[in-house]
């Protein structure tokens, strides 16, 4: 093991490929650790579940000019939880501006890890007379605990609209 030459580190040098898609996800260098024998690197946050393959290399040498032999791949396997709300059901039916709606919906992991943190449930209204008009955040819900993969838990949250929107 011998110091790595930092100009040698390029991002096409670090890649996660995600097979199921075919896309290359280039990483970027942090920082060089270990009297400059181990590199650091970062890539974007990845959503997919699913087995990615890192390459690293071969085009990195070392202080001397000397190149790698090969690139090092490795396969990583990601799992996450993947919540999905379900059987939304929001009363009244028809909605007044600066009213109490109530909004009761099951969430449901469908991923393939428990959940095991904190999660934001947000609620948007989206305009149905015109289509050019972006959604509207009216209210968001904090859930914590436990939900492992393949389970659902019913949940109910009241909210009051704001007073600006079109009644309907």
């Amino acid at each position: 093991d011998s110091e790595i030459d930092p100009d040698s580190l390029q991002p096409e040098n670090f890649v996660l490929q995600y097979p199921a898609v075919r896309a290359a996800i280039p990483g970027t260098l942090v920082r060089l650790e270990g009297n400059g024998t181990l590199a650091v690197v970062q890539f974007p946050a990845q959503t997919a579940n699913g087995t990615y393959q890192l390459t690293v290399g071969p085009e990195i040498s070392n202080i001397f000019g000397n190149p790698m032999a090969a690139a090092y791949q490795q396969n990583i396997s990601l799992k996450l939880p993947d919540l999905l709300a379900k059987d939304v059901v929001v009363t009244p039916a028809t909605l007044q501006a600066d009213g109490d709606i109530t909004i009761a919906w099951k969430e449901e992991n469908v991923g393939l890890l428990t959940a095991n943190s904190a999660w934001v449930t947000t609620f948007h209204l989206l305009p149905s007379t015109r289509a050019d008009e972006g959604e509207i955040l009216v209210g968001s819900v904090a859930s914590a605990g436990e939900l492992a993969a393949g389970q659902e838990v019913a949940r109910e949250h009241t909210l009051r609209l704001p007073a600006w929107i079109p009644a309907g």
